[in-house]
């Protein structure tokens, strides 16, 4: 699996693609924690040895590293770290250089500098869907007015093996948590994360979780950031 999962990730040029990948939390519920761990803790060795350093991280203090990577960035996926550990090595713009040693210091350093391009590219990416919603409707709209008197049957029909009352509930909420997103706690998105994915057999919910753990990823990344700036 991870010898699959690196072919994977060499595949992956943008940010856009590491977001759509594979998340930490899955990856460790999928294969357990010290599997999880252990393939971080390659990615920080290999990190180590291409910059050829004078006191190169020892195996013991990257696995110690991998393992609060993932307990705090679990939301990140795989196909992140890959990239971040790319950027850094490219001498990106705000990426810290190494000198002498690569410590625990200078990768959350990195990760920082990262969270700062992923949350700028979730912004340009709600942007271009909110664009494309808007568009979408409009031609929905303008297809409907021509369509009507066809289609009042199938309108008037009950779906079926669904509720319409909790069908036409769901859908409502939706709406009101992609206008509202701002306002809700963290504890109540992990809820109404947790809600979507309980109802989410068909996959029509995917991308309202993914819009939830983006933003849960956005207030951690936030608070992190003040911590180290205070």
């Amino acid at each position: 699996m991870q010898q699959a999962l690196v072919e994977k990730i060499k595949t992956v040029t943008t940010i856009r693609q590491a977001i759509n990948g594979t998340q930490l939390r899955k990856f460790e519920k999928a294969f357990g924690a010290t599997e999880a761990a252990q393939l971080i803790c390659e990615m920080i060795i290999s990190q180590a040895r291409y910059f050829n350093l004078v006191a190169t991280i020892s195996i013991p203090q990257a696995f110690d590293l991998a393992e609060m990577i993932l307990q705090d960035y679990s939301l990140l996926t795989v196909e992140d770290l890959a990239m971040m550990f790319r950027e850094a090595k490219m001498m990106k713009d705000g990426y810290e250089k190494p000198y002498q040693r690569m410590d625990g210091r200078l990768v959350f350093s990195w990760l920082n500098t990262y969270l700062a391009e992923r949350n700028n590219e979730l912004d340009r990416m709600y942007e271009n869907e909110k664009k494309e919603l808007h568009n979408q409707a409009y031609e929905a709209a303008a297809v409907m007015l021509l369509k009507i008197p066809a289609l009042q049957h199938l309108i008037e029909k009950k779906p079926e093996n669904q509720n319409p009352v909790v069908r036409r509930t769901m859908e409502n909420d939706l709406e009101n948590v992609r206008k509202n997103m701002i306002t809700f706690s963290e504890d109540e998105l992990k809820k109404l994360r947790k809600r979507y994915e309980m109802y989410n057999l068909k996959g029509q919910y995917d991308e309202m979780i993914k819009d939830i753990e983006n933003e849960i990823i956005l207030r951690v990344s936030k608070k992190i950031k003040k911590s180290v700036n205070s």
